[in-house]
C-alpha cells in the first residue's frame, strides 16, 4: 500500500475511532477456544425431545416411535460431538 493511501486510511480510522486494519490490536494468536455453548443448544434440545419421545414410545409400546427417537438421539449425539477429529482409515493394501 502506498504511503499516501496509508496516511489517508489512518486519518479516516482516527475519525471513526476504530483501529487501522493493519494494526494488531489484540493477541496475535487467537486460538479457537472451543465451541460456544449456544452452538450446542439445538443439539441439547433435540436430545431432550428424543429422550422424552423414547420414554413415551416405551411406555406406549410404539415401535416406530422408539425407532425414530433412537435415530434422533443418535443425530443429536453427532451434533454435540461435531468438533472431534476422525482418524483416517488404515490402508488395507488392496486396490
Amino acid at each position: 500500500m502506498p504511503p499516501d493511501d496509508r496516511c489517508q486510511l489512518t486519518d479516516l480510522t482516527e475519525q471513526f475511532g476504530q483501529p487501522a486494519p493493519w494494526q494488531v490490536t489484540g493477541p496475535v494468536t487467537r486460538g479457537r477456544q472451543g465451541p460456544r455453548p449456544a452452538r450446542r443448544q439445538g443439539a441439547r434440545l433435540l436430545l431432550a425431545l428424543a429422550l422424552c419421545g423414547l420414554a413415551y414410545g416405551i411406555a406406549a409400546s410404539q415401535g416406530l416411535v422408539i425407532a425414530v427417537c433412537l435415530m434422533l438421539a443418535g443425530l443429536a449425539g453427532q451434533l454435540m460431538d461435531r468438533g472431534r477429529v476422525r482418524r483416517p482409515r488404515p490402508a488395507t493394501g488392496r486396490r
